[in-house]
């Protein structure tokens, strides 16, 4: 079982972000025009009043909420502490001490 930081690097290598949401198709996008996934709403939600809006709204989520989690990402890595400190290991060779 994969931990969040790698389900993380594996979502962000998979996908090119920004991701739209296209409601004549009911797919997500990547920037790359690679389909994510489709927005289906066959279930509970064809039985519901407003059933195209509700898919359509869970649709732009589900993609606002991606672009959420890439931007989040990007803000950790800008954020992240740098090395602690440098140490000489050999010749040309440095060893960095993360925290």
């Amino acid at each position: 079982m994969m931990n969040a930081r790698e389900e993380n690097k594996l979502v962000r290598e998979t996908i090119a972000f920004p991701v739209r949401y296209d409601k004549y198709q009911q797919t997500i996008w990547d920037a790359k025009g690679m389909m994510v996934c489709d927005i289906r709403g066959w279930g509970k939600i064809q039985f519901m009043k407003r059933s195209e809006e509700r898919q359509d709204s869970i649709g732009e989520k589900i993609a606002k909420l991606l672009n959420e989690f890439e931007d989040n990402e990007k803000q950790d890595i800008l954020n992240s502490p740098g090395p602690k400190a440098v140490t000489p290991v050999r010749k040309k060779m440095v060893c960095f001490d993360w925290d």
